[in-house]
């Protein structure tokens, strides 16, 4: 009868923690609002680019 060594044993935990892990996908954390920034020119920026026709 073949022993485990201790590789294949840590291979099993690891997977189990992954399938386990897995199932807690649903989890949510709010979103900071440095997450949601965007970057914009200043107005006089925007009006030069519309203007050239590069923003």
């Amino acid at each position: 009868m073949k022993r485990p060594n201790q590789f294949e044993i840590r291979d099993q935990e690891l997977a189990q923690g992954l399938r386990e892990a897995g199932n807690k996908i649903g989890a949510r954390y709010p979103v900071t609002f440095y997450q949601k920034f965007q970057p914009e020119f200043p107005k006089p920026y925007k009006v030069l680019g519309e203007k050239f026709g590069i923003l």
